[in-house]
């Protein structure tokens, strides 16, 4: 399998771009994907522990012992990129129990079982 890029990159700001994939002669459907590409070069913010709080796509939340609580996209990304919200839970123990993804068209959400993901 292969991909190519549909369109090519319009500038350094960040970019929504279509890249098809192809089966190189295999039997099957070829298929467009969207990918989103953060503009150059990225800047990263950090918080006072060290933990990264924005680069070019998302904008992160930690909570007091350090764990990544929330990831959300940022309002610099292009039109056509679906803003998305991630929010994790974790247990006792510190191990992610809970991801939950929101966006425009609904919610999504994993649980985690010893160490197993049931949807």
């Amino acid at each position: 399998m292969s991909r190519r890029e549909s369109a090519s990159r319009p500038s350094n700001d960040p970019c929504y771009l279509a890249v098809d994939i192809n089966t190189n002669g295999i039997p099957g459907p070829e298929e467009t994907r969207w990918v989103t590409i953060p503009k150059t070069p990225e800047t990263y913010s950090y918080d006072a522990d060290g933990n990264l709080t924005a680069d070019g796509s998302w904008n992160y939340t930690w909570d007091g012992e350090n764990r990544l609580f929330a990831m959300e996209s940022t309002s610099s990304l292009p039109a056509a990129a679906q803003k998305t919200r991630l929010e994790f839970y974790y247990d006792y123990l510190s191990r992610r129990s809970v991801k939950l993804r929101y966006w425009a068209a609904g919610r999504s959400c994993w649980f985690w079982c010893l160490m197993r993901v049931a949807t």
